[in-house]
């Protein structure tokens, strides 16, 4: 958590388009919920009672909401993106303002290739989480939050059942995000050493 925190205060100055983004959340979320509810009407009317003249009307309801889905959910990628990136670029900024400003002693205990794999691998991997995970969690959780409420909607018995079992697999995940944030650190360590060792034989050869 304490990482998130620091990324959005990281991300404050580009607030007008994450909430933009949000808003493409907020109507592709509203399209999953859509398109789960549109099921049933589809298979009662059209499979059950065979009412075929029913057929382009939701044929046509499914084609404009995979259609909507799929240009927010590309803008909405795209904003985050562009934050990422931009987040990205003045983090870099301040571990150079920051790393240059050190006293010399500070060099001779660190290698040149870790710091620049700490300026370059390690403050670019935060673009992969604006990108991706923020993105998803709002996205995830706006829809979760609607197809819960078609579910209400259609059968309250069964979504409580569904709910009471939903905390046993968030544990789950819970788990296994810990075990991949520790196999990054690891990788990020690697990628320091390989960039290390790169950098040191360039130099060399120089």
């Amino acid at each position: 958590m304490k990482d998130i925190r620091k990324i959005l205060n990281l991300a404050r100055p580009y607030w007008g388009r994450i909430a933009v983004a949000g808003l493409g959340s907020l109507v592709v979320s509203g399209m999953n919920g859509f398109l789960a509810w549109l099921a049933k009407p589809a298979v009662d009317n059209v499979f059950v009672e065979k009412k075929a003249e029913y057929l382009p009307f939701i044929a046509l309801g499914v084609l404009a909401a995979y259609s909507m889905r799929g240009i927010f959910s590309f803008f909405q990628s795209y904003l985050m993106r562009s934050v990422g990136a931009k987040i990205v670029r003045d983090i870099r900024d301040k571990l150079y303002q920051h790393t240059t400003s050190l006293p010399m002693s500070f060099f001779g205990k660190d290698s040149t290739g870790a710091m620049i794999s700490r300026i370059i691998n390690d403050a670019g991997s935060i673009q992969g989480l604006l990108a991706y995970t923020i993105k998803d969690l709002f996205v995830e959780t706006c829809t979760i939050i609607v197809l819960i409420s078609v579910a209400m909607y259609m059968r309250w018995d069964l979504t409580l059942i569904a709910v009471i079992v939903l905390p046993l697999a968030l544990y789950g995940v819970s788990r296994l995000g810990k075990r991949l944030k520790k196999v990054s650190m690891r990788v990020q360590e690697k990628i320091s050493r390989i960039t290390e060792m790169l950098s040191e034989s360039f130099s060399g050869i120089k």
